[in-house]
């Protein structure tokens, strides 16, 4: 699980500037990684708003998956996995210790990259 800070419980009116996102069931708390335009050779890639695009991020938590009637659906993701996503409506975006982040359903994750 993702922690961004621990809570001292000495002082109740402590304020943090960290807070702690735990996706429930079957949702994925995700980093995108920003990638420039440009491939490895110096080529600037660009795209028409027509093409779907192509987003990867890192796992930062998951939920305890899908809940159905015999059980919960494991995910198939962990957490620091590099995945390639795309949005769904249901997407929430919020920001966690200054980065975006992004909370999916399981769904939206369509790979895994492997190096």
């Amino acid at each position: 699980m993702y922690e961004a800070g621990a809570i001292m419980k000495s002082d109740p009116k402590q304020v943090f500037s960290t807070k702690e996102i735990i996706p429930l069931n079957d949702r994925v708390l995700l980093e995108p990684i920003v990638e420039d335009n440009f491939m490895k050779v110096g080529v600037l890639l660009t795209r028409s708003n027509d093409d779907a695009e192509v987003m990867h991020a890192i796992v930062l938590a998951v939920g305890k998956g899908k809940s159905m009637p015999s059980g919960r659906m494991p995910i198939d993701v962990k957490v620091g996995d590099k995945v390639i996503y795309g949005a769904l409506n249901n997407t929430v975006e919020d920001t966690l210790n200054g980065k975006d982040v992004l909370l999916v359903v399981e769904q939206a994750i369509v790979a895994i990259i492997k190096d």
